[in-house]
């Protein structure tokens, strides 16, 4: 058989679709469709997520925002970034920073972009070393940041005397 026939043939198997409701109870099926939308909108509107998985959007969202404007070591693999709001003299800056840094290195990375000198290698003086602090922890410097510290959080850097954990 040629193709032309094949159409053909295929054309003529079919079965025309037909409209099976009237137009006249349309209208009646569409009033009562709204009257149960409306009642689903009713419901959804009252309904708010409590608890567990609201915490965790909340969270979620933050972390996106983050993410959009965290700034920092541009060679740091996306899979390894963890997003944090660093604070210094009044000030909260979205930073990112590698999972697998020390947190001596991470202390580098985030007084350099601060704008503040760590001195920390070179000094003995308590009152000139900069330190970290996330959750009322103080860290140190030879522990691993992707341990301790999760996207979301709060580094806070400051320099003086080392305090007891809060």
């Amino acid at each position: 058989m040629s193709l032309k026939a094949l159409q053909a043939e295929h054309l003529a198997r079919r079965t025309p679709i037909t409209n099976t409701r009237a137009a006249a109870p349309r209208t009646a099926l569409s009033s009562k469709s709204q009257d149960a939308l409306g009642a689903l909108k009713s419901l959804g509107s009252s309904f708010q997520l409590r608890g567990k998985s609201s915490a965790v959007l909340r969270t979620n969202v933050e972390v996106g925002k983050l993410k959009a404007a965290a700034k920092g070591d541009v060679r740091t693999p996306v899979e390894r970034r963890v997003y944090v709001h660093l604070k210094y003299l009044d000030k909260v800056l979205p930073f990112f920073i590698d999972a697998q840094w020390s947190v001596g290195r991470t202390l580098d990375a985030v007084a350099s972009k601060a704008g503040l000198v760590n001195e920390n290698a070179r000094t003995t003086d308590e009152g000139r070393r900069l330190h970290l602090l996330c959750q009322g922890i103080v860290l140190e410097p030879s522990q691993v940041v992707g341990k301790l510290v999760k996207s979301g959080d709060s580094i806070l850097i400051f320099r003086g005397v080392r305090p007891v954990d809060v």
